[in-house]
């Protein structure tokens, strides 16, 4: 059986169309690499009157793998040691993760969102407060901008104590 020329085209578009869509999906699938070290833009940011105010360089250190980010902080202030904190570790297949410790329990959650371009942290910590257990939570959403050059992340913290607060720190990459 011989095709026709225009009949052929249709076939190898009809074929090579799949495979061009499996492609983008996957692609659509990876998630946004917030690997690297970020300083802070104190001017950039909207803090909110919670945030604490250190007058040194803070650098955001981000460490990320396949099913995990980690979130670690340096601290530069000129005529001082620089400090460092431990590492904040999160499994990014959005299953909650819970500790207990002597103070309350944890629960963490990191999944990302629209389509993997941001990701969103949540943290309640359960403490009890004048004997109830009461939540603490954070919820931290991570987006690269300036094509990659620019970290935000916009926080959204509830509590009794402070009540609801929004804030929005932007860090550059270093």
């Amino acid at each position: 059986m011989k095709l026709t020329r225009k009949l052929e085209h249709k076939l190898a578009v009809l074929l090579i169309l799949p495979l061009l869509l499996m492609v983008y999906c996957a692609a659509a699938q990876s998630p946004a690499n917030l690997s690297g070290s970020w300083q802070f833009n104190r001017d950039s940011s909207q803090l909110s009157a919670t945030d604490i105010a250190y007058d040194g360089t803070i650098i955001l250190v981000v460490e990320q793998t396949a099913a995990t980010v980690s979130f670690s902080e340096i601290y530069k202030s000129a005529g001082n040691p620089d400090w460092s904190t431990s590492a904040d570790v999160y499994t990014t297949n959005g299953k909650e993760e819970v500790t207990t410790s002597s103070i309350g329990t944890t629960r963490k959650t990191a999944t990302w969102i629209n389509s993997g371009t941001q990701l969103k942290i949540v943290v309640v910590d359960t403490q009890k407060l004048k004997g109830v257990p009461t939540d603490f939570a954070v919820e931290q959403t991570y987006s690269l901008t300036n094509g990659g050059k620019t970290l935000v992340v916009s926080v959204l913290a509830k509590n009794p104590v402070t009540g609801e607060t929004q804030s929005k720190k932007v860090y550059n990459r270093i």
